[in-house]
């Protein structure tokens, strides 16, 4: 009923010369990312697994541009998996899915660099509201990364619901709608230069379709359209295209992925 477990994970991300206009991609979100998690978990049903998961964080840029983003982070995240059947039932049966939330404090090394402290949370849930249909809910929150050199990061909050309907045993269609704000948070005095406030809105409209091809190994087709409103100088909206496949071998974890929630 009780078990745990420790983790470490290392990425890294390399954009090579990739830039937009005049932001330095590249030079600015090129980093190596460090993690070591200690998770506790408490499973008294076979479908239901409790945790309590502790996080320590370091993020190292390889650009001397961005040094100043250098980063630690700590946090605490607790919460529920709802875990689907041995046999990989179908996504409109039972609850599936995971709620996650915790509290994470981002120390950002650079002089004169805000910090972040407070909410965060990964949560995706599936009910089945009948025998061939369910709701699904979304909710995502936690600090990334940005792209402008000015800024050492933005605050992302992202709200989705949606449905999924079973078309035969092994086909399922899924339509998702989500809502989020990316906000870049002023003050900071990298250089000797104060950066700005800046807020994008942005919502979009997901579709996907997956098959069955055998008990462990799934193909899934999707399609993502979305519009994005930026309020930095002048007031901009942009949209937003995106097809694409995925293959999934093996068994669900219990995790509900948002869909494209990281598109942007």
């Amino acid at each position: 009923e009780t078990s745990f477990a420790l983790q470490y994970r290392r990425a890294t991300y390399n954009y090579e010369n990739l830039t937009s206009g005049e932001i330095n991609i590249s030079g600015n979100l090129n980093r190596r990312e460090s993690f070591v998690n200690l998770s506790a978990y408490l499973q008294q049903h076979s479908k239901t697994r409790f945790y309590l998961d502790g996080e320590y964080g370091s993020f190292a840029f390889t650009e001397t541009i961005s040094g100043f983003k250098d980063a630690r982070s700590y946090g605490v995240y607790g919460g529920v998996e709802f875990l689907p059947s041995a046999e990989g039932g179908g996504q409109t049966t039972g609850i599936s899915g995971r709620i996650n939330l915790g509290y994470k404090r981002l120390d950002v090394l650079g002089h004169g660099a805000k910090d972040y402290s407070g909410l965060v949370g990964n949560t995706g849930v599936s009910i089945g509201i009948t025998r061939l249909t369910a709701i699904r809910a979304f909710f995502s929150r936690g600090p990334q990364f940005s792209a402008y050199s000015g800024l050492t990061y933005y605050l992302q909050t992202v709200y989705g619901v949606g449905l999924a309907r079973s078309l035969s045993r092994k086909t399922t269609l899924t339509y998702d709608f989500y809502y989020g704000r990316n906000e870049y948070k002023g003050g900071e005095t990298i250089g000797g230069e104060v950066s700005g406030n800046r807020l994008d809105k942005y919502m979009a409209h997901s579709i996907g379709l997956s098959f069955r091809l055998s008990r462990v190994l799934g193909l899934n087709l999707m399609a993502n359209l979305g519009k994005r409103d930026s309020e930095f100088g002048l007031r901009s909206t942009s949209k937003h295209y995106f097809l694409g496949f995925s293959l999934t071998y093996g068994y669900s974890s219990g995790g509900l992925t948002m869909p494209g929630a990281r598109t942007f």
